[in-house]
């Protein structure tokens, strides 16, 4: 299996970079290349249909934060996502780049996608530890899975695993809370 190779005798670095590019897609490129220079071996992204995840009372709602790039919720994210063909172009300056793009979906439209581009390891974050119907796509999709478990609770982390268990999947303790004690 992909990442129990991997593993086997190294570390696996994962960059991430989440929506640190902060909805600029010249800026995704250059963490692309900074951290495939530093030996990063994937670069990790996420993926949202907010008009799946989001009703249009979210969307619409004033968004008042001092890091919003919006007025609402709906433009604070539209402008942190990118479209599908900059997604793909990330994933294809990932390749000439050689490391591994990887991403979280946020969604069964988005995780979608993902595997349509040919993602080669999909990321599950925390808060979907639990979501056994969400988990059990992600297990149809077949490809390597990594997953946090910052938050989790023990019951739904062994529910979650018991389920991928026939898996290629990468468990990892996170932090979710910050700043975080030393």
């Amino acid at each position: 299996m992909f990442l129990r190779d991997e593993l086997k005798d190294n570390a696996f670095i994962i960059a991430e970079v989440g929506q640190n590019h902060q909805g600029d897609f010249d800026l995704a490129l250059k963490y692309i290349d900074k951290f495939s220079e530093l030996g990063a071996d994937a670069i990790k992204f996420q993926t949202r249909d907010i008009n799946y995840l989001f009703d249009d009372g979210a969307l619409q709602k004033e968004y008042n934060s001092p890091t919003a790039f919006g007025r609402t919720y709906g433009d604070h994210r539209k402008f942190l996502e990118f479209d599908k063909t900059q997604v793909f172009k990330l994933k294809q300056h990932c390749e000439r780049r050689g490391v591994i793009f990887m991403s979280t979906p946020f969604d069964e439209p988005s995780l979608d996608f993902l595997c349509e581009i040919g993602t080669e390891v999909l990321k599950v974050a925390s808060f979907d530890i639990g979501n056994l119907p969400f988990l059990n796509k992600l297990k149809r999709a077949k490809k390597p899975l990594v997953i946090s478990v910052g938050g989790g609770q023990d019951l739904h982390i062994k529910s979650s695993m018991e389920l991928l268990k026939e898996c290629d999947v990468a468990l990892l303790h996170c932090v979710s809370e910050y700043p975080c004690d030393y």
